[in-house]
């Protein structure tokens, strides 16, 4: 179980609880976490997060390849899961993903920026 976090801030219900998910969504959670999160920089955990901004100074085109695989890495730990990655693409400076997340035989496409 998990807190769901929205807009970078815990979510709490009307009587100030932290709403919480699990199961799918609570891996959902988890890997746009890592995804987003540049490695190193999260001061609880360094390995913590991704190393995807480093392909933002690699090119002016990204490599799907490539970045399959960094986000594949930043996932090693987590059992079951696993990202595919169908487009990127650079718009004013910022990178942006469309990424389907699979765990187990469930999948759920998303958009991330970073």
């Amino acid at each position: 179980m998990d807190v769901i976090i929205k807009n970078g801030d815990v979510c709490v219900d009307n009587s100030g609880n932290y709403v919480m998910i699990d199961g799918f969504d609570e891996v959902v959670q988890q890997v746009l976490i890592k995804i987003t999160s540049e490695k190193g920089r999260f001061i609880y955990d360094r390995n913590l997060g991704s190393e995807c901004t480093l392909s933002k100074t690699l090119s002016d085109k990204p490599d799907i390849k490539v970045l399959e695989m960094l986000i594949n890495e930043s996932l090693a730990h987590m059992e079951d899961v696993y990202v595919k990655l169908t487009d990127a693409y650079f718009s004013d400076g910022k990178l942006i993903m469309k990424i389907t997340i699979f765990w187990r035989d469930l999948s759920e496409e998303k958009e991330v920026t970073i």
